[in-house]
């Protein structure tokens, strides 16, 4: 599989201004000054041996703490996603 993301330094803007695995990633409706950031959640629910989502390349601390996280800590974490997609090797095209 082939990745969008050219190095993990791009991948804010990448998050920011496309998809990831072909959802939406931020809500421009909201009216906020940033859009929302969307859960990258792709109900593909399984963990790793690392306790991390093989669909949303998420930990388990990060899938439970989604809704309370601040704007910035889901961008943290979205940072942490497309890193871990692209060392999984199970990135979508």
């Amino acid at each position: 599989m082939h990745s969008k993301f050219s190095s993990p330094a791009n991948a804010e803007v990448v998050i920011m201004a496309l998809f990831v695995k072909g959802k939406p990633v931020t809500d421009v409706t909201s009216g906020n000054a940033e859009p929302e950031i969307k859960s990258p959640c792709m109900s593909l629910c399984c963990l790793d041996e690392q306790d991390v989502c093989i669909g949303c390349h998420r930990s388990v601390k990060e899938i439970t703490g989604w809704r309370g996280m601040t704007h910035q800590q889901k961008k943290e974490t979205m940072m942490q996603v497309v890193k871990r997609e692209q060392a999984s090797g199970r990135m979508m095209s």
